[in-house]
């Protein structure tokens, strides 16, 4: 695994000595080892048997999650494998990201980004560990990316509210706002959130006919 820097550097020595590096030569070289261990053949690759299948609520791969400094985010995950017994989550992201199990086969992460992380973006990656006669499988492996705001920052999204011709938006005002809590919840906001739709008679005006002669 090799280091090289992003533009031409002066790099000095811990005795004294200085060396010039462009982006064409490595700062530093570091041997990379691992292990590959071989198990049986599994009964059957399908997902949901013995390999790990994911359910909802877990996120989508490369799904974006938006929080703010000080709130937690957190993830649910959960999976099943039928033929199998799911024995551990597995993950990697920020340092001070928990884990817990909440069930069989359900865990959380909960992560709380700080004031020196605001505007940055963070990936948490996760598979879910079985287990079948002694040999360890895995599922798929997910990746979300959570991206930190201010608390002033607005959000910006698009929601498609498919409602009857009968429905009218003053009738079913609770179920509208409902429905946008959710998914800004599921977006990474956090749950005490309020939402509120406002009227907006300006708007009703100009839809009226302008007036004849």
């Amino acid at each position: 695994m090799e280091e090289f820097p992003k533009q031409t550097i002066n790099l000095i020595h811990t005795d004294g000595s200085q060396e010039v590096k462009t982006t064409n030569d490595a700062i530093s070289k570091i041997p990379v080892q691992f292990l590959l261990k071989v198990v049986p053949s599994i009964p059957s690759c399908t997902e949901g048997l013995y390999l790990p299948r994911f359910l909802p609520p877990t996120p989508d791969n490369r799904a974006q999650i938006y929080t703010v400094v000080g709130h937690p985010v957190e993830i649910t995950i959960m999976a099943e494998a039928t033929k199998s017994k799911i024995t551990e989550l597995l993950f990697s992201g920020p340092y001070n990201t928990f884990k817990s199990t909440l069930a069989s086969g359900t865990f959380a992460l909960k992560w709380t980004p700080s004031n020196r992380e605001s505007g940055q973006s963070h990936s948490i990656c996760f598979v879910v560990q079985a287990s079948y006669s002694n040999n360890l499988y895995q599922s798929e492996l997910r990746c979300v990316t959570v991206q930190i705001c201010q608390p002033t920052h607005r959000f910006a999204f698009f929601l498609n509210l498919i409602l009857p011709t009968t429905m009218s938006l003053d009738a079913n005002k609770e179920i509208i706002e409902k429905r946008i809590k959710d998914e800004l919840i599921k977006r990474g906001l956090p749950a005490h959130i309020s939402v509120g739709l406002l009227k907006n008679d300006s708007a009703q005006d100009a839809t009226k006919a302008p007036p004849s002669g």
